[in-house]
């Protein structure tokens, strides 16, 4: 379990989308009010708020046991959410049963070539796919710093390897249709020096307390936020990319 004690940091110090993610995807014609929904890697419901707010009905696939209890607990009053306890690979879901399927900062954990099956197994002729990353912004130094460090406690742990989020992979993967891309929108984040601590502690790659690696791990965070922070605050910024496509 990739997010194990982690559900609590990554609800609240992760970014969150902005709405201009929606009029992106209706301006598209990705996404329409009545549209059946099937949200995979729902993670703590970033995304799955919104698609409620604009009157999805949404199934959220997450395999996450801690990220379940989120969900379930976040939207257990919401009739028009269900909580499915699948993998994305696997998700049980019937045949051509939804008009989107939407993953957002999920996708890259998957096995690509069989989450693809699964996604069109469970689409609707001419449905869509829309798939969401948050990505650092290249021009920020603390990027770099910022990767370098996430990419030496994933080989440290022998975390498993990710899918490469790039056109040229999904223009392949998904072949004959095709895939668009656009980068919308950005966020910033501004955080104290707790705060930053908390946000590195959300992520996938961040050790875990009891791992041996943890004071390591904090260590090399408290020094990107002494380095790159200015009056207290460490800020920074990430883009909002969009793939996309229609399956013919």
């Amino acid at each position: 379990m990739m997010f194990k004690n982690k559900s609590a940091f990554y609800d609240l110090y992760r970014p969150n989308y902005p709405y201009s993610l929606v009029i992106f995807l209706k301006e598209q014609m990705l996404l329409k009010n009545n549209y059946l929904v099937a949200e995979f890697g729902s993670g703590t419901g970033k995304l799955t708020g919104l698609l409620l707010e604009n009157g999805n009905r949404v199934y959220g696939i997450e395999q996450d046991e801690e990220m379940q209890d989120f969900l379930s607990k976040k939207f257990s009053s919401n009739p028009n959410f269900k909580l499915i306890k699948k993998s994305a690979e696997d998700s049980k879901l019937p045949k051509r049963h939804f008009d989107l399927i939407i993953a957002a900062q999920s996708f890259h954990l998957f096995n690509p070539v069989e989450a693809k099956k699964e996604f069109y197994r469970i689409l609707k002729p001419k449905g869509n796919i829309v798939l969401i990353w948050y990505h650092w912004n290249q021009n920020q130094k603390i990027t770099h710093e910022i990767r370098s460090l996430f990419y030496k406690f994933k080989d440290k742990q022998k975390q498993q390897v990710r899918t490469q989020v790039e056109i040229d992979f999904f223009k392949n993967l998904f072949y004959p249709n095709t895939i668009h891309h656009e980068v919308i929108d950005t966020i910033k984040q501004k955080f104290l020096r707790t705060e930053f601590i908390s946000s590195m502690l959300s992520s996938s790659y961040a050790t875990e307390v009891n791992n041996p690696l943890h004071t390591e791990y904090l260590r090399e965070v408290e020094y990107i936020f002494s380095k790159f922070s200015e009056s207290g605050y460490i800020e920074y910024s990430f883009d909002i990319e969009i793939f996309f496509l229609k399956v013919e």
